[in-house]
């Protein structure tokens, strides 16, 4: 069987009566979460405890015996360290160390006072995936004339496939290499910090609409894409450029733009990050109503993570400029 890795419990203590336990599974792109093959950290909410107090990894299905444990840990001995995204917990609380399991259906169950009488548990599975990397984003500045490309679903726990590479591809072309504008392997050091930075003066790119492709050992066979970015040759698209402003709740962004069209049919939304650019996923939005060719939009959100602020051309989808990622957290 393939060997998987599985982050897995940090705990806390929550208000409420003794018996009230909770396994959650964190969720979050900047810490450990629900991963791609279905692994997952897991809170343990719970009033009060003893030193006894246990968590076990078993099969799905399988006796609380003794024989039938995968991994354990005493509640007392889990480390320390881990980063939570939520507000009811912080970096003092312990976690449960990441144990290596083959494919299959497992379930974390915690007992109480060194028992072997189930107190709660969580089912997960883990699973033989492709690839770690969840999606790909890119951020198109056209008056610098650069890409910046973010690669998501990436951690220090995944390495990436060998021979994955990207590549600059205009939409509707096949992935025939010899339509390929500009690529570059994945490596260990993309992979890790997860993000690149292509400046686009050197390529002769005719106006249009360009996309970046992310493919698996050295194939041909798109994984993941970027939605569409418009490039208009000796044309400057309108810029954006985000100033951050902090406050006691949230964080205030002020997205500059310029370089506009004026036409009042232009508009604006706001995305989470990776989220397809379509009005299902719209956070918020609304148009140059002014009909201005440059000026300031301030957006406030106070939902946790990351946005982005896209410029679309007379009420249609097509991308004409879009800002850089927004962090939106709590205090």
């Amino acid at each position: 069987m393939l060997l998987k890795t599985i982050l897995l419990v940090a705990l806390f203590l929550s208000f409420g009566e003794a018996r009230d336990v909770e396994l959650i599974p964190l969720k979050g792109k900047d810490v450990a979460g629900v991963y791609a093959d279905g692994t997952m950290d897991i809170l343990l909410k719970y009033h009060e405890g003893s030193s006894d107090d246990w968590i076990g990894i078993y099969k799905e299905g399988a006796s609380n015996k003794w024989e039938n444990i995968v991994a354990w840990k005493w509640v007392k001995d889990m480390s320390s360290g881990f980063a939570c995204p939520t507000q009811a917990c912080d970096e003092s609380y312990p976690r449960f160390l990441r144990v290596q399991l083959e494919d299959g259906d497992y379930e974390a169950r915690f007992f109480r006072n060194n028992s072997f009488v189930l107190d709660q548990k969580l089912n997960f599975t883990v699973k033989a995936i492709d690839s770690f990397v969840t999606g790909i984003s890119q951020t198109y500045d056209a008056y610098l004339n650069k890409l910046d490309i973010q690669i998501l679903g990436t951690s220090s726990n995944a390495t990436a496939t060998p021979e994955d590479w990207i590549g600059l591809y205009k939409v509707g072309t096949s992935n025939n290499f010899d339509n390929v504008l500009k690529w570059a392997w994945i490596g260990d050091d993309l992979f890790k910090i997860g993000k690149d930075s292509w400046d686009l003066k050197s390529i002769n790119l005719e106006t249009g609409d360009y996309e970046i492709r992310y493919f698996l050992r050295n194939s041909f066979i798109t994984h993941k894409k970027t939605t569409p970015f418009h490039f208009i040759k000796n044309n400057p698209n309108p810029v954006m450029k985000n100033v951050l402003m902090q406050t006691a709740q949230v964080y205030f962004s002020f997205v500059d733009f310029k370089n506009a069209s004026g036409k009042k049919t232009d508009w604006y939304g706001v995305f989470k990050e990776g989220d397809e650019r379509k009005s299902t996923n719209l956070r918020a939005w609304g148009y140059n109503s002014d009909g201005k060719t440059e000026g300031t939009l301030k957006l406030k959100e106070t939902e946790f993570g990351r946005y982005t602020v896209v410029w679309f051309k007379e009420n249609s989808y097509q991308v004409l400029a879009e800002s850089k990622l927004i962090l939106i957290r709590d205090f």
